[in-house]
């Protein structure tokens, strides 16, 4: 009687990562349309739209194809106005800003046939600038007693021309993720 016996080397603990884009929905529910109890649970509850889950499921579908979005993280996606963000994760933003991501964003505008913006969370003024396609001037905070926060955005005029018509989603949306009671967008 014969032994065979296969010699194989395997990786030392934390030799071996593997490098995964996280979405708030499980990867098994995005790719069979199916949803468990868990990810029901939170559309059910109002923590994500139904958006956010065809979101996941082309970003899951565009990084197993695309294998250079790793390491990504979506958290959710906020509508305004016919404006679409997405938001982030930190470090994910440098990751979007390469030829794949940008090629994903793409494929998400046509899509969805909405101007999609991308925002990281994080920063108040990285968050401002990247989302609102103009050159910003400058921006103040002012704090009124009784928790009233005001914060007034001055863009260049040829901007505020561009975003017009548009201006009052990009408050609303301002508001909605910074938490400020009250947004000023001028030229």
């Amino acid at each position: 009687m014969y032994i065979f016996v296969s010699i194989a080397s395997f990786p030392k603990r934390g030799d071996l990562t593997v490098k995964m884009i996280k979405l708030p929905f499980c990867k098994i529910c995005l790719k069979t349309g199916l949803l468990c109890s868990a990810c029901q649970e939170k559309i059910k509850k109002g923590l994500y739209k139904e958006k956010d889950l065809e979101i996941s499921r082309r970003i899951l579908e565009f990084a197993e194809k695309e294998k250079g979005l790793a390491e990504m993280e979506y958290k959710k996606s906020i509508e305004r106005n016919g404006v679409l963000v997405l938001v982030f994760g930190r470090g994910s933003l440098n990751k979007l800003m390469s030829s794949r991501g940008i090629k994903l964003i793409k494929i998400l505008e046509k899509e969805f046939k909405q101007e999609i913006r991308v925002i990281e969370e994080g920063n108040r003024q990285e968050i401002i600038r990247n989302l609102i396609p103009a050159t910003i001037k400058s921006y103040n905070t002012i704090y009124y007693p009784g928790e009233l926060t005001v914060l007034n955005i001055k863009i260049d005029p040829q901007g505020y021309k561009r975003i017009k018509s548009k201006k009052d989603a990009y408050e609303s949306l301002i508001r909605e993720i910074i938490g400020i009671n009250y947004v000023q967008i001028s030229a």
